[in-house]
């Protein structure tokens, strides 16, 4: 299990897409930690628990907005959601059941190849229905000094 990285290469543009996908990364990259760490199944349970509840509402999330584009195939993207989270779900199952014998690093490659496809393949494909206009104004805003500061 090698770290997970951001790249901007991953960005769609839209900061609430943007920074879900990097908390996964965190999410997931704090699993790998715990592995090396050795940690309880509590921990690892908790990390878990939070990948999966912040999968669910990055889903709902994405699934509006891309209704709302009226880019086509969402019905596609929502099964291809819904496959990777039972596939999820599955998986924190095993990890409940018999936590001893759950394999971290299956589920971290799972996790990481996909998060990778989702972000690269299929966004890439959304990235354009995603694109907010710029907001009308300055191109700069005033940065407010510091109390004190120069």
């Amino acid at each position: 299990m090698a770290l997970f990285r951001w790249r901007e290469s991953m960005r769609v543009g839209v900061s609430r897409i943007d920074a879900d996908h990097q908390h996964l990364i965190v999410l997931l990259n704090r699993l790998h930690y715990l592995s090396l760490a050795g940690a309880d199944r509590i921990a690892r349970a908790t990390v878990i628990d939070s990948l999966v509840a912040c999968a669910e509402a990055h889903f709902h999330v994405e699934h509006a907005m891309i209704a709302n584009t009226g880019a086509r195939g969402l019905e596609g993207h929502r099964r291809d959601h819904q496959a990777f989270f039972d596939r999820l779900v599955r998986y924190r199952s095993q990890h409940r059941e018999r936590p001893e014998r759950f394999d971290v690093s299956a589920f971290y490659d799972f996790l990481a190849d996909w998060l990778l496809m989702h972000v690269m393949r299929d966004h890439t494909k959304l990235k354009a229905h995603f694109q907010m206009p710029a907001p009308a104004g300055p191109a700069t805003a005033a940065v407010p000094r510091e109390a004190g500061g120069a």
